[in-house]
């Protein structure tokens, strides 16, 4: 061990000796974990947890407290009662089996609670889904089989294979078996595991397609590759109804997770089992600085200890985050009651609540009363708009600080901010949003560059386009800007620009348009460049089985409003690709100089040619550039409004007829060379 000079394990997640865990860290973490281990006698324990999954009310909290009691328990449920016991946002619970414990992670099912999933998403679990059998046939018979599976089964799969493509088959538990007749029980069983065997044959048909196209793009999720079993495995698969006395089911699962979890069992170092009770006994501390492990242990590098408990979900300890870094999370349930406070299922009610305990504080100086702070509210729940005064006197009550806790939403992308003066400065939560976009804006002298971004294979959650707009949203923070959180985008309005992010969920596609003119041109372009490598940069980063295509529009079909504009599908000047670790995605852009002619629909019976900016990132423009595309421009919009037929505007000759040779000629006469694939711009214009 001493020679290696380097090693790779990227990707290696069934590694057991270290843990993957720990050789994420790289070779020195490796080389303490030998040394450690071989200093004392190692601890047995789980590695990975049990990811529990499901609707709402599909009976997720009542499983676990049927396991850990060995009888069926049932939990209580009424949004609007206070002793509702519906999971807030998650619960992080300890069930023993046999020797061992293993951690479960009770993921709430309630749609409010997603946008917080994928801080427990680890690479390695066990899956478990719960479904309401009787609530599927109720959905298949309102919806059909295909919809119901979707959103009852794949939705909820999607959270946990699209981040870790390498996990194994779900365990499958069936709920509220007693209020069908045995009949229609056996019927819905049996539609259920036939529908999922369908829709994942669609899913694969989809993913060969695309692996065809881009043989290097995918990462193929690989239980649901693999057609040798199916998608749940008949032993897998366990009913439950509300008889107190059926136990046998119950027995046969704890073996069933025992089995599970004891291929998942580690030699751990005494010494690093050691930081992790130690952390555990600061119990009623709110989180616990690193400075006072460190001085625990001055001698003994804890930090790779704490990225070992970070990567294996032990503790959150975002060692890269500014204002957090200090700290070790090490009780969940703080952060899921701080999360709580804003994302609540009962959601109208909730604030409601709150409203009727208000009391009348100040913020910054300023008295803040009943009236403004319901006002405060509706602009939340409206427009996506959280106050901060309204934060603050919500966060009082925790015991975090209320700086830490607002890095904390703003860490896990459910905010972005704070926008505006200090004295009524705001935070913009674009998943509390209820008004959407429904039209893209219209700038004088527009132009518009405009990219799909489409998401195959499996559906990605709803709440992962918020995190994306959250992300564009901090990629284009400046005091200068103008931006707004809907539904289903957001908006930045910035100089003469204004820059769209939407996303349309039935079609799985996001879609950046920009608004610009021709004096802002180039920066657009870079803006283009910029947001779709941070989308994917924020997609591939968690949703690694995720394959992304890039559809681009021309700039001069929509400018002339073509009912049916030219576009491109991951063309050579702009593409996804697999990065150096080949989990995540890169994009790979080339940019263009000049304004010289290229093609325009050249697959057509009569292509045109046109300026290159309205095809192709341009890197720079000169005045004189920006003035020849003006004339372009203007030219073009007059004749368009003449012409009658597309003869006319084909007939167009270039502005410039000087013989100059940076001028603009012919640009939209028919192309001569019909047989090449790119014009010359395009094939040689590259400019790295």
């Amino acid at each position: 061990m001493k020679n290696i000079v380097s090693l790779e394990c990227s990707g290696c997640k069934n590694l057991k000796n270290p843990p993957y865990s720990v050789c994420q860290q790289g070779l020195t973490a490796i080389r303490k974990f030998f040394v450690d281990l071989a200093a004392d006698r190692p601890v047995k324990l789980v590695e990975v947890p049990v990811a529990v999954v499901g609707n709402a009310m599909s009976g997720k909290t009542s499983l676990f407290r049927t396991l850990k009691a060995g009888k069926r328990s049932l939990t209580f449920r009424d949004k609007s009662s206070e002793q509702d016991e519906t999971t807030r946002v998650f619960q992080v619970e300890e069930l023993p089996l046999g020797d061992t414990k293993v951690k479960l992670f009770d993921y709430g099912g309630n749609q409010t609670y997603h946008l917080a999933y994928h801080i427990l998403s680890k690479e390695r679990c066990v899956p478990l889904i719960v479904v309401d059998v009787a609530d599927f046939a109720k959905r298949v018979q309102d919806n059909g089989s295909e919809k119901a599976c979707r959103t009852i089964c794949f939705d909820w799969l999607s959270h946990l294979y699209l981040a870790c493509p390498k996990l194994g088959a779900p365990i499958l538990v069936l709920t509220h078996t007693d209020e069908l007749p045995i009949g229609q029980l056996s019927q819905a069983r049996e539609d259920l595991l036939t529908t999922s065997e369908s829709i994942r044959g669609k899913l694969l048909d989809e993913e060969n397609a695309l692996s065809s196209l881009y043989p290097k793009m995918l990462i193929h999720i690989q239980h649901l590759s693999d057609r040798q079993l199916p998608l749940f495995v008949e032993g897998d698969i366990f009913e439950f109804g509300n008889d107190p006395d059926a136990t046998s089911n119950i027995e046969q699962l704890k073996e069933k997770l025992n089995n599970r979890c004891k291929w998942h069992i580690i030699e751990l170092p005494k010494l690093w089992n050691s930081v992790k009770l130690f952390i555990q006994q600061c119990s009623e501390e709110p989180y616990v600085k690193v400075s006072k492990v460190q001085a625990k242990f001055p001698n003994d590098e804890p930090l790779i200890i704490l990225r070992y408990m970070h990567n294996a979900g032990r503790v959150f300890f975002f060692e890269k985050i500014e204002g957090l870094s200090h700290i070790i999370f090490h009780k969940f349930t703080e952060i899921t009651s701080m999360i709580n406070m804003l994302f609540h299922h009962s959601s109208q009610q909730h604030w409601d609540n709150h409203l009727s305990r208000f009391v009348s504080f100040t913020h910054d100086g300023r008295a803040i009363e009943k009236l403004e702070y319901e006002t405060m509210i509706q602009r939340l729940l409206h427009d996506g708009v959280l106050a901060e005064a309204l934060l603050h006197n919500l966060l009082k009550s925790f015991s975090f600080p209320i700086a830490v806790s607002v890095e904390l939403m703003r860490s896990f992308l459910m905010m972005h901010g704070p926008i505006g003066q200090s004295s009524h400065a705001e935070f913009l939560v674009p998943a509390l949003a209820s008004e959407s976009i429904k039209s893209f804006p219209k700038i004088e002298s527009q132009l518009r560059l405009k990219l799909d971004i489409m998401f195959g294979g499996v559906s990605i959650p709803k709440y992962v386009h918020h995190q994306i707009f959250v992300a564009v949203l901090n990629l284009l923070d400046n005091p200068r800007h103008e931006s707004s959180a809907q539904k289903n985008g957001v908006t930045i309005r910035h100089g003469n620009s204004v820059t769209n992010v939407v996303h349309d969920l039935h079609k799985r596609v996001a879609t950046l348009q920009i608004a610009t003119t021709t004096q802002e041109l180039s920066k657009s372009w870079q803006c283009l460049i910029d947001v779709t490598k941070a989308i994917v940069h924020q997609l591939s980063h968690t949703w690694k089985a995720c394959p992304v295509t890039f559809r681009i529009y021309c700039s001069h079909c929509l400018f002339t409003a073509d009912q049916q504009p030219d576009t491109q599908v991951n063309p050579r000047w702009q593409y996804p690709t697999r990065g150096a670790n080949r989990e995540e995605t890169e994009v790979k852009t080339s940019w263009f100089l000049g304004i010289d002619p290229v093609f325009c629909k050249k697959d057509s019976l009569s292509p045109a040619q046109v300026p290159t900016p309205l095809r192709l990132p341009c890197f720079h423009l000169t005045d004189k550039e920006i003035t020849k595309l003006d004339e372009y421009l203007k030219t073009l919009r007059s004749c368009q409004a003449s012409a009658t037929n597309a003869e006319h505007l084909h007939s167009l000759k270039g502005l410039n007829d000087s013989g100059d040779d940076e001028g603009v000629s012919s640009l939209l006469v028919t192309a001569l060379d019909e047989d090449s694939d790119l014009s010359d711009v395009e094939r040689e214009g590259y400019c790295d």
